[in-house]
């Protein structure tokens, strides 16, 4: 059972490793990933308009899947992988950021589509800072945080 501490420190992480996973991509992105990010960020706007949040989660992972299958590292990958699956053990409630969460790969997209590398890795790493801030406020929400 993880904490939304643990959660805060993946996503620390994260946010190093997919810079580096947006940076290699800019650069391998074909036309067809493009696409399908283009496809699942049309899915994200859709689920926020029917408020059915429950997809979201397969949604995200494909739309970040196609990032790190872009980024062409499999040491990267693997890395990514890990922390996608302990991340997921998490339950994290994001439905009040599916707005945020939008615009900011909407912002990432538009960033790879010109082939941006450093403002596509500056949105990403402010992406998982963004839910590194989100998982501390509800760290300290919850109580773990306080000295015993």
């Amino acid at each position: 059972e993880g904490s939304w501490g643990e959660a805060a420190e993946l996503y620390q992480v994260r946010g190093v490793l997919e810079s580096l996973a947006a940076r290699l991509a800019a650069r391998h992105l074909s036309e067809a990933e493009l696409d399908s990010i283009a496809a699942l960020l049309e899915e994200h706007r859709k689920l926020i308009e029917d408020g059915d949040w429950y997809r979201f989660s397969p949604m995200d992972h494909k739309l970040h899947g196609v990032l790190y299958n872009a980024c062409g590292n499999g040491v990267l990958q693997d890395e990514l992988a890990r922390i996608r699956i302990r991340l997921g053990m998490l339950h994290l409630d994001i439905q009040p950021l599916l707005s945020d969460l939008y615009d900011q790969h909407l912002a990432v997209y538009e960033a790879l589509c010109v082939r941006d590398a450093e403002k596509a890795v500056a949105l990403v790493a402010a992406h998982n800072y963004f839910m590194e801030d989100y998982c501390r406020k509800l760290f300290l929400a919850s109580g773990e945080g306080t000295a015993t």
